[in-house]
């Protein structure tokens, strides 16, 4: 059997170093990749806050209040 070419990555969440098939690799554009489900979902929850908390800071006095959870989002991470 031929093995696939892998490339080594780091998972932004835990931090497990882990094998990406090499052309995942280069479908990456230099990020990490995550190492399984649990972190995926974990890393969109984090993007998601910190975009949250950027616009927050920049938000203007009299602007409507932001949303803490778009209801669209719900079964968004389940992929």
């Amino acid at each position: 059997m031929i093995h696939p070419a892998t490339v080594r990555h780091r998972c932004p969440v835990c931090g497990t170093a882990h094998d990406v098939p090499e052309i995942l690799h280069r479908l990456s554009y230099g990020r990490q990749l995550t190492c399984g489900p649990a972190c995926k979902a974990a890393f969109r929850r984090l993007v998601r806050s910190r975009i949250l908390e950027e616009l927050a800071r920049r938000a203007q006095p009299g602007d409507p209040p932001l949303p803490q959870e778009c209801p669209g989002m719900r079964g968004a991470d389940k992929s």
